[in-house]
């Protein structure tokens, strides 16, 4: 089987889903090296070099001459699921995982990717009517497989995409990361005389504390030598930008990093909590100023954990929350807004996130009132279709916790969504020409007994009976 292999290599002309997924998330950045055990034709190699990193990969078949080294970051991508032999499948992740040094990419394909009428069964996976074989993991069976083969914890980037971290540090920092999701520009320095004879230290700190919602503390800044030398204290040049800058702005942050960390910490409850020793300094630093102690941050977070286990409990949040389309059954959040939800509703969707990983493509979240799942729906152009089509949705199902997807990309009349604006916040580009296009919709009485035109074809059905169309975002009228 050994020569079907190398068929599996497609041609692309852009960075694999991985590694597109490990540069957004910053596993693969310049200052690490990077190798790609099973690289195909190159592609990913070839544009990471353009992009200043140092890379290099092997391939059994497109560059079996190449010397498989060491690296920081290794991708092992969509590897796995073409070795027929499990005790081979086994031993090439372990292989990849020794040439890591900092993490190791492993991607592989879902189950819900086979197409059943097309494959023959064999060994572990199946034959398919190219005649090579593909091995189809459930979410949580590539996990568990990645785990039991290296003794080592994996973390879902994505559906069919995990990271795995050589030192705890390194996870961490990651996975708070992937807690706080939102970064702060800092409010300008006025252009005063005083301010601009020092603006080349004033800005950093200033950048420091609309990240961080507090001082950092001694060693932390770079500059701090320099600000004591010309200013005479780290105090001294907060108050002094505190005269020129609205501080609420850090006051507002602080909230949010507390908020952030709670998350992250309640999470970590889920995972496994680590010691305090492997976390990065700054979070070291962080939870110590917002929460006093880790012992009482961990608390917090165990209980914040608990309460999202309460299925009363994240209604009762649902039906408070400021933002997203609130029906009885789930509440609907765009993706962009998930930050902006109350913390306890944060933590559910977290830990979906724990099982499913960033959903590429994803617009909208619904978050169950009535039983512990969470699904992402994915409509490809929420901004651009006045009422965009459902390609597929993935379910993280929080009591079996196993995963789900249903693919519509093949029906002719997929579900469709109206009044965009709600599942957006008040800041989204775009809203207000949501909004306008829902009011003129519903003045048009288009809107009526809304259970009646949910899919597509139902919803032009009723256009055309009313003798309207839709231009853009406009609603005009095609008969007199």
């Amino acid at each position: 089987m050994l020569e079907t292999r190398g068929q599996t290599a497609i041609h692309r002309v852009s960075l694999s889903r991985p590694v597109n997924l490990a540069l957004d998330d910053g596993v693969i950045r310049p200052d690490r090296s990077f190798f790609d055990f099973g690289c195909g034709r190159g592609t990913d190699v070839a544009a990471l070099r353009e992009m200043g990193v140092e890379a290099s990969g092997w391939d059994p078949v497109h560059l079996a001459h190449a010397q498989k080294s060491g690296a920081d970051v290794v991708n092992l991508g969509y590897v796995v699921n073409v070795i027929e032999d499990p005790d081979e499948r086994r031993e090439t992740l372990i292989e990849a995982w020794r040439l890591s040094t900092t993490a190791l990419v492993v991607a592989a394909r879902l189950d819900w990717d086979i197409k059943t009428s097309q494959a023959v069964p064999f060994s572990d996976g199946v034959i398919t009517a190219k005649g090579t074989f593909q091995k189809f993991f459930t979410q949580d069976e590539l996990q568990s497989w990645i785990e039991d083969s290296l003794g080592a914890q994996a973390d879902a980037a994505a559906p069919g995409v995990y990271y795995v971290f050589r030192h705890p540090t390194d996870r961490e920092a990651h996975l708070a990361s992937a807690s706080q999701r939102r970064r702060f520009a800092a409010p300008a320095i006025p252009p005063t005389v005083a301010f601009d004879q020092n603006r080349d230290l004033l800005e950093p700190l200033l950048r420091f504390m609309a990240e961080h919602g507090r001082p950092p503390a001694s060693g932390e800044l770079s500059d701090e030598p320099i600000i004591k030398e010309r200013i005479g204290s780290l105090n001294r040049a907060i108050k002094l930008l505190a005269r020129v800058v609205d501080i609420r702005s850090w006051e507002e942050t602080a909230l949010t990093r507390q908020r952030d960390l709670l998350v992250y910490l309640a999470l970590g409850t889920l995972r496994r909590q680590p010691k305090f020793s492997v976390l990065p300094t700054d979070l070291q630093i962080d939870i110590k100023h917002f929460f006093g102690s880790y012992a009482a941050a961990t608390r917090l977070g165990r209980e914040l954990l608990f309460s999202a286990g309460q299925q009363r409990a994240l209604s009762e949040e649902c039906s408070k929350a400021a933002i997203g389309k609130l029906l009885p059954d789930a509440l609907y959040v765009h993706v962009s807004s998930i930050t902006e939800l109350p913390v306890l509703l944060r933590v559910y969707e977290g830990c979906a996130r724990t099982l499913l990983g960033d959903v590429p493509g994803a617009a909208v979240v619904k978050l169950r009132r009535d039983k512990p799942k969470v699904s992402y729906l994915c409509y490809p152009n929420f901004d651009g279709d006045p009422h965009p089509a459902l390609r597929e949705t993935f379910v993280a199902d929080l009591r079996t916790l196993r995963t789900h997807h249903r693919d519509y990309a093949q029906t002719d009349n997929p579900p469709i969504l109206h009044r965009k604006e709600c599942f957006v916040a008040e800041a989204y580009p775009g809203r207000e020409e949501f909004a306008a296009l829902t009011l003129a919709e519903a003045d048009a009485g288009l809107l009526a007994d809304a259970a009646d035109i949910g899919t597509a074809h139902a919803w032009q059905q009723r256009l055309a009976a009313s003798g309207f169309a839709i231009v853009g975002h406009r609603l005009v009228k095609t008969t007199q």
